[in-house]
């Protein structure tokens, strides 16, 4: 699409399609968002479950059971496949005929390219319909199944799907009707209310769209596919979210103690009253979680990170010395944060850096966001003031690089 093409049906489907009623097209994308190669490798980095816990969410189903990834360890990708046609011929082999769908959420984590791409895709929509209630995520759906397990059903979540390989089919139904007909719920036979439903159809280079009010079930026909699902969580309000973090971030281990906590029997002991120990440090977690400078450093991590709940992982971070090259980026500017304490939050591309405030530290932010090529020696000695060395510059801007604030130019 042109440019004044893309402004049109951005304002078009701002106004009559997001969170309203359902939309395919069929050619959108001049450039997918990963090719099938690129989605292979993504997943092979997804399924390699020797790391340990991850941010990432894989579920397999056969016949449209559930089955233990770690019990099925083997009918995930591996890097003998060489791709995911080799992939889906290893597993129909070894399933024998039998359908299944594989399901990875946050795929996001372990492909910086995809995330920048989607950051550009979401940029339109956000300007016209604002940041959703609260977070965005990609799911890849692969397999040569026929319809999803969980059949018709609803999420709160609002759902763009971009087809990579094989083209995805969708059908949905308004929350009203299936109000009047509540045995639709979860059901895989529903062919006496395909009258009320819209199938959505989109071959790869095309997308389909539904709300998230919408009840939905996909449809195969029997052949390997390969689609993403650009997922916006849709909550009207933010307090079971921000539980839901807060218990993400809650260490258990810091907070062990006896099973019992203090208890006088006589009444009349104004020692009775005394809240305790376990009580207070209970307390003040959940006080730092819903302080003034959490929700500043939560927010930054939203704003730079364009809502998604997971970013991709930082570089390894390399060192920089004054005669490199450097170059940060106007568009997508590194943003900062006076907080609490003379410290300075330093955000990009999701992440965020804690660091003690100092003048050097804006000044350097400032020039990196204007875009241009800079010599990294020039730069220090230009910013650089008392009490900030050339060697604590460096150290800032290898952080900076890890975190893709900036990049070295090739000169």
């Amino acid at each position: 699409m042109h440019d004044s093409d893309l402004i049109s049906f951005w304002d078009e489907f701002a106004r009559e399609y997001w969170e309203r009623k359902p939309l395919s097209v069929e050619t959108f994308f001049s450039r997918p968002a990963l090719s099938e190669d690129d989605l292979f490798q993504t997943l092979l980095k997804c399924c390699d479950l020797t790391h340990g816990k991850t941010e990432i969410d894989i579920r397999l189903y056969v016949e449209g059971q559930a089955r233990s990834v770690l019990k099925f360890y083997n009918l995930l990708p591996k890097a003998a496949d060489s791709s995911l046609e080799g992939y889906n011929r290893r597993i129909e082999s070894e399933l024998k005929g039998q359908e299944y769908v594989l399901i990875v959420n946050y795929l996001e984590v372990n492909n910086f390219a995809l995330w920048a791409w989607t950051r550009e895709f979401l940029k339109a929509l956000y300007e016209r319909v604002g940041m959703n209630k609260l977070g965005v995520y990609y799911a890849v759906f692969l397999g040569n199944y026929h319809k999803t397990p969980a059949g018709v059903h609803h999420d709160p979540e609002s759902v763009f799907h971009l087809p990579v390989a094989g083209q995805k089919r969708m059908r949905v139904w308004p929350e009203e009707f299936i109000a009047r007909n509540p045995r639709l719920k979860n059901s895989l036979q529903y062919e006496e209310f395909l009258d009320a439903s819209t199938l959505l159809k989109s071959p790869p280079g095309g997308f389909i769209y539904w709300p998230s009010n919408a009840w939905h079930v996909s449809e195969g026909i029997g052949e390997f596919s390969e689609s993403l699902a650009l997922t916006f969580n849709c909550f009207k309000e933010l307090v079971r979210q921000l539980m839901i973090n807060m218990e993400q971030h809650y260490d258990e281990s810091k907070y062990q103690g006896e099973v019992t906590i203090p208890f006088h029997a006589r009444a009349n002991e104004q020692s009775s009253l005394e809240i305790p120990e376990a009580l207070k440090q209970a307390a003040a977690f959940i006080q730092s979680m819903s302080s003034v400078d959490y929700l500043q450093r939560l927010w930054l991590k939203m704003i730079t990170g364009s809502n998604f709940l997971h970013v991709p992982k930082p570089q390894e971070a390399r060192a920089i010395n004054q005669h490199d090259l450097i170059r940060g980026s106007s568009e997508h500017p590194v943003k900062w944060l006076q907080l609490a304490g003379e410290r300075l939050a330093v955000s990009a591309n999701g992440h965020l850096l804690d660091l003690p405030d100092h003048s050097t530290l804006r000044a350097l932010i400032e020039r990196v966001n204007t875009g241009g090529e800079l010599q990294v020696g020039q730069l220090l000695e230009a910013c650089c003031t008392d009490g900030f060395s050339i060697n604590d510059g460096l150290s800032f801007l290898s952080q900076l690089q890890s975190i893709r604030g900036i990049s070295k130019a090739l000169g």
